[in-house]
């Protein structure tokens, strides 16, 4: 699929509509088919970001280590386009900065946040940022200490796939990281929590926009959840707050899956104003890779949709004045313009004329996709 299609359908229907589980998935279709490296890495990009939406800090962790190490491992993608170099350099910043993010060492963090020098100097703001966590660092904080605050701040935003993602690094990278037991349980409360909200802030807008809830994107958040939590079962110390972290979001998959076993094809086959069905988005995403397939002569670009609604008018434009031609020369209308004409010349000219419309509208139709490099 080409790059405007990707930003049309990623922001403009999956995240506005909290179609999660869809919008991983698309990002992921949308990677393995990329035709340049520069949309690979806005495909790595977007695809970190859903991990963020959905609480799952080991996927953000892996997607953007891989975006950074396509990036270092060809510089070349950055400035080769000019037009997207400042595109690029953002995007390889940005990744950066999650990285310091979702870091679990001082060390690892100075190492992201130094690679940002390497693309271009750092703001007065990320500077001030690294003198800040080295005076942490002086004072004896440990690394835990800056997740919290961090944290803290998403959660009294109400970000709360932000605020999971975070506590789910705690509880993965806990033996690096050397939580205490007591912490560990306030992040088992506090993610059990979050996730919880999230599902339930994603269920209660669609509700609103009275779409349908489909149970597929928020599903597989749940489970990931519970088989985090899992872990802390076998600890005694841990294992009252995992049951019932466990049991409370077991209580959110149920009924879930009870929507899902009860209305299952509800949630493909419904269409309205603004929404596109999940078989809707298939059949464009199906038309824009067989688009995507047709092979362009050199000097030719894939033509915009405009472009193509353009030339589509030009060619029936073409084959109106081809038919008006045909008439013109069957039904001897032009016998009547001049005395001196020679009418079987006339006549010939008017068909070789219509024929030739004729063959213009069909080329510019069939070439509606391409146009020429200027």
């Amino acid at each position: 699929m080409d790059y405007n299609f990707f930003i049309k359908i990623s922001s403009g229907i999956f995240l506005v509509d909290k179609r999660l589980r869809e919008h991983i998935d698309f990002c992921k279709r949308a990677l393995d088919s990329a035709n340049s490296p520069q949309y690979k890495i806005l495909c790595m990009y977007t695809l970190g970001g859903c991990y963020r939406e959905v609480g799952d800090a080991v996927s953000v962790r892996e997607t953007m280590v891989k975006l950074l190490e396509t990036m270092d491992s060809d510089r070349s993608i950055i400035y080769k386009i000019p037009s997207l170099q400042e595109v690029m350099e953002d995007m390889y910043v940005k990744a950066c900065e999650i990285m310091g993010e979702y870091a679990i060492s001082y060390s690892e963090y100075e190492t992201y946040m130094h690679k940002i020098g390497e693309i271009r100097p750092l703001t007065e703001q990320q500077k001030g940022q690294l003198e800040l966590i080295e005076s942490l660092r002086n004072e004896g904080r440990d690394w835990t200490f800056n997740i919290m605050q961090l944290v803290l701040r998403y959660e009294n935003d109400n970000r709360f796939g932000d605020a999971a993602s975070l506590y789910s690094l705690l509880l993965t990278y806990r033996r690096q990281l050397r939580v205490s037991r007591d912490d560990i349980n306030l992040a088992i409360h506090n993610y059990t929590a979050n996730i919880y909200n999230l599902v339930l802030e994603s269920m209660s807008y669609c509700k609103q926009k009275t779409y349908p809830c489909n149970p597929y994107n928020y599903l597989f958040i749940l489970e990931k959840a519970i088989d985090i939590i899992c872990e802390f079962q076998k600890d005694m110390s841990t294992k009252t707050e995992a049951d019932d972290a466990i049991a409370k979001l077991n209580q959110q998959k149920n009924s879930l899956e009870e929507i899902q076993r009860r209305a299952v094809a509800r949630f493909y086959d419904y269409t309205a104003p603004g929404y596109m069905s999940p078989g809707q988005l298939e059949e464009a995403i199906q038309e824009n890779e067989s688009g995507e397939k047709t092979l362009l002569p050199p000097g030719f670009r894939q033509a915009t949709e405009a472009e193509q609604k353009e030339a589509v008018i030009n060619s029936i434009k073409y084959l109106i004045f081809s038919g008006g031609c045909v008439y013109l020369g069957i039904s001897g209308v032009y016998e009547d313009w001049g005395l001196n004409m020679d009418k079987s010349w006339v006549k010939t000219f008017i068909f070789i004329l219509a024929f030739v419309c004729a063959f213009i509208s069909l080329f510019v139709y069939k070439a509606r996709k391409i146009r020429r490099l200027k």
